[in-house]
């Protein structure tokens, strides 16, 4: 690719092509009479007219989605010098007439001269929809700003599908999930042999993608980052974080990606068909459970702030399920009544509940039993005024990975509450 930057729009959001959640019908934004105006929050420049109300999920969700990028992607991506860009709007007249591309929710582009925006449409709500575009197009923002301007396509789109597909818990996001719809439309283009060679995938250009906007052009690059970040027990993780690294120093990706993966590429190709294929409905429901999980301490953790106490778990749960809770409205300790709605349900059959007592050095902490006999506790901290920390562990925890990226084990990753935002001047690492 060399240094040429083309103005490249990154959308795989264009309604009637990729990815499958771009294909759902688009939320009919209402009047809003707030006027724009430019919000700060520790990583972007936010411009929009919503309203405060919804502006408070923008903000810390906008804070832990940076947060998640920069943790799965710590093996390879470096630091970023200044504040970024978002621009959200609540008409689609505005987002259109502002240059957001026609028929997109959402757009990330960039022209070559310093010309880079993050644009989408909020709409009448803040949605899942919505969200799944911000996480895609933010994830290319991301990319361009901390890892490399010119990352190859295949990688670039499907890590910003597996980012896409992120489950957002109030303090962190869960990463790796794999949809059965996803699953189930994947199998059926390896079973059927209509997926692209592996070999083409890792040529195809940013125009030939452009041209082309495949529906199973993402689905199969979001199904290689998938399978480099999970497959085979982690086996290519550190491989992955050679690939990325070495793609700076400007060599011809298919250069790298032989000398890094090997020549057989037939043989890489089978072996991720082969994952594929056996991989079950419902493999990775065990983080759908860990996001319920989470997202239930992050409540608890609210509740605590604002002096709820509980004596049993079921307690807890039956006033998360009467919508008794006190939830701070500050907006570093806010979250949206929908995560409750959301995961409740997944919280209550992912196994037997129970609180455990602070204790001397020790935090309130929130212990699921599976009924496999696994057991996970999860803890907080505060500052007496805001949640800082929250951790998640399987007990015993399981092996570390050290150097590893977008880990395979997720459980022992901890969040942590930015206290200040990055000093570094503005512009492009």
């Amino acid at each position: 690719m060399g240094s040429w930057k083309p103005l490249w729009v990154l959308t795989a959001l264009l309604l009637g092509v990729l990815p499958l959640w771009a294909q759902t019908t688009k939320p009919k934004p209402q009047p809003e009479s707030v006027p724009f105006r430019v919000i700060d929050s520790p990583y972007y420049k936010i411009k929009t007219d919503l309203p405060d109300d919804r502006m408070r999920e923008v903000y810390i969700r906008m804070t832990r989605m940076y947060e998640e990028y920069q943790q799965r992607t710590a093996g390879f991506s470096g630091k970023n010098r200044g504040m970024l860009n978002f621009e959200l709007y609540s008409k689609e007249e505005d987002y259109y007439t502002a240059g957001g591309l026609p028929k997109s929710g959402g757009v990330f582009t960039w022209d070559g001269f310093g010309g880079i925006r993050l644009m989408a449409i909020a709409g009448d709500s803040n949605s899942q929809w919505t969200w799944k575009i911000i996480q895609h197009e933010g994830f290319h923002q991301f990319a361009y700003a901390v890892i490399y301007e010119n990352l190859p396509v295949w990688i670039n789109e499907g890590l910003a599908e597996y980012f896409a597909e992120a489950i957002y818990t109030g303090d962190s996001y869960v990463a790796g999930v794999v949809p059965n719809d996803k699953l189930d439309e994947l199998q059926g283009m390896i079973s059927k042999n209509t997926y692209k060679p592996l070999n083409t995938m890792l040529t195809m250009t940013h125009a030939e993608w452009k041209d082309a906007m495949d529906h199973n052009n993402y689905l199969q690059a979001w199904s290689m980052v998938h399978f480099l970040a999970h497959g085979d027990d982690g086996k290519y993780q550190k491989p992955l974080i050679q690939f990325m690294n070495s793609l700076k120093t400007g060599a011809k990706p298919q250069t790298v990606w032989t000398k890094v993966f090997g020549n057989d590429i037939t043989a890489f190709e089978q072996r991720w068909k082969t994952y594929w294929s056996e991989l079950k409905p419902d493999s990775t429901q065990y983080l759908y459970d860990e996001a319920a999980h989470r997202v239930l301490t992050s409540i608890l953790a609210r509740a605590a702030l604002n002096g709820q106490k509980f004596y049993t778990a079921e307690d807890f749960l039956m006033t998360c399920e009467a919508k008794k809770i006190k939830i701070s409205l500050s907006a570093r300790n806010w979250l949206p009544e929908t995560l409750l709605e959301e995961h409740l349900p997944v919280a209550r059959k992912s196994g037997k509940w129970e609180l455990i007592p602070a204790e001397k050095g020790k935090s309130l902490q929130l212990k699921r039993t599976t009924q496999d006999d696994k057991v996970f506790i999860s803890s907080f901290l505060t500052n007496g005024t805001n949640v800082t920390k929250v951790n998640y562990i399987l007990q015993p925890a399981p092996t570390s990975q050290p150097g590893a990226t977008i880990p395979n084990t997720p459980t022992t990753k901890p969040t942590v509450t930015p206290t200040t935002r990055p000093t570094r001047p503005p512009g492009i690492y």
